[in-house]
């Protein structure tokens, strides 16, 4: 298997589950009622009661959850939002200790590694191009409206 193929199918799609699992857990910690992970893009491959699949599951992810407009709920906004990048840099440091540990040389974990770190670093840069927003917009969005509402 061609090292594009083997990030493409393998290491994309965990390095993207992993994330998207961090939103999740967040979420269901919060109590967070109608939370679901979607995986790629196009037609639907698979649909649970928590993930759905899609054909290009490689490109990217969504986690959905139901969270009120009510100010009070921007602090679980903000947390949520932080779980993705943060069980990115969990995964990478664990892989890390792993390939230090038993001296592995293998290129799997080097490519799956890196992903996270890539991941966890670009997610938190605060962007909004239109519709769509960074998980670190998301954070410091709703961060500073959770603030703001505290201080009155």
């Amino acid at each position: 298997m061609s090292n594009i193929m083997l990030f493409l199918f393998v290491v994309a799609p965990l390095g993207i589950l992993v994330h998207e699992c961090g939103h999740l857990l967040i979420a269901i910690l919060m109590r967070v009622r109608e939370c679901k992970i979607h995986l790629g893009v196009g037609p639907v491959l698979y649909s649970g009661s928590r993930v759905t699949v899609r054909l290009a599951f490689f490109m990217g992810g969504t986690t959905e959850y139901s969270v009120s407009e009510d100010p009070s709920m921007r602090g679980k906004v903000a947390l949520i939002s932080l779980g993705g990048p943060l069980s990115n840099l969990l995964c990478y440091w664990l892989i890390q200790q792993w390939i230090t540990s038993y001296h592995i040389e293998s290129i799997l974990p080097t490519y799956f590694l890196m992903f996270n770190l890539w991941l966890a670093v670009m997610n938190v840069i605060p962007v909004k191009l239109g519709q769509i927003r960074s998980d670190g917009w998301l954070f410091f969005h709703n961060l500073y409206a959770f603030l703001k509402k505290k201080e009155r």
